[in-house]
């Protein structure tokens, strides 16, 4: 849908004018400083200036917060660097602890085979000394 009213009546909000305080609903704009009888006087102003001038000079300037990113960043790095150490140094028990296992596992399965290879040696000599028991 095309609302060509609409567009007419935003247009003008949009366009350039000349003379921006010539037209509209508020009113000129003047010298703010001492031209009303209810503003402060100089010397608040001034005061409030000084004030506002000391608390901007105790802030930190550019370099200083600078600065204090890259003892962040350096603070940050180490204690990374620690704990990549210490992921390092896990890493490497885990990795010792499972070849471990995998030994153990292996001397296991090789005990195991070898108990049952003894076990059936056993029964068959067993069988066979009943064999020659009841020979005689």
């Amino acid at each position: 849908m095309d609302f060509p009213a609409a567009k007419t009546s935003l247009r003008r909000f949009f366009t350039e004018q000349s003379d921006p305080q010539g037209s509209g609903k508020m009113a000129p704009a003047g010298n703010t400083r001492g031209s009303q009888p209810s503003s402060p006087s100089a010397s608040e102003c001034s005061a409030e200036e000084s004030d506002i001038r000391a608390i901007l000079t105790q802030l930190p300037s550019k370099t200083d917060l600078a600065a204090m990113f890259q003892r962040l960043e350096d603070s940050f790095s180490e204690k990374l660097q620690g704990v990549s150490a210490d992921v390092q140094h896990l890493g490497d028990r885990v990795q010792a602890l499972e070849e471990e296992t995998e030994t153990a596992d292996r001397q296991w399965v090789e005990c195991h085979t070898t108990q049952e290879i003894h076990s059936e040696a056993i029964r068959y000599l067993q069988r066979r000394l009943e064999d020659v028991d009841n020979r005689r």
